[in-house]
């Protein structure tokens, strides 16, 4: 098993989708991002259960390490979306509140 650099990973696509290494095309349009990152995560995590049904009839050579890395990636990113919808949330109240 090769061991990775674990700085070549820490902001992936797989793991963070919004909080990727690429370039963003358009850091102005928050919504067009957040619903990126959540395609990306719905996209990966039907992957990763697909792997997990060919696994258990064994049509595929996914082995159980794979499969529970790619789980905590998904588990991650949906941790990480949730924080950033609860901090929208968060804002938006905050600014309802302020007196004008």
């Amino acid at each position: 098993m090769k061991i990775q650099n674990i700085n070549n990973n820490l902001y992936s696509d797989d793991v963070i989708p919004y909080l990727s290494t690429e370039k963003i095309t358009h850091p102005k349009n928050f919504y067009e991002n957040f619903t990126n990152a959540l395609k990306k995560t719905s996209a990966n995590e039907r992957n990763i259960f697909d792997k997990i049904n060919n696994s258990q009839i064994d049509e595929s050579n996914s082995s159980l390490n794979d499969i529970m890395v790619d789980l905590q990636k998904i588990s991650i990113s949906i941790q990480f979306l949730v924080q950033v919808k609860n901090k929208l949330v968060e804002s938006y109240q905050e600014i309802m509140n302020m007196q004008i």
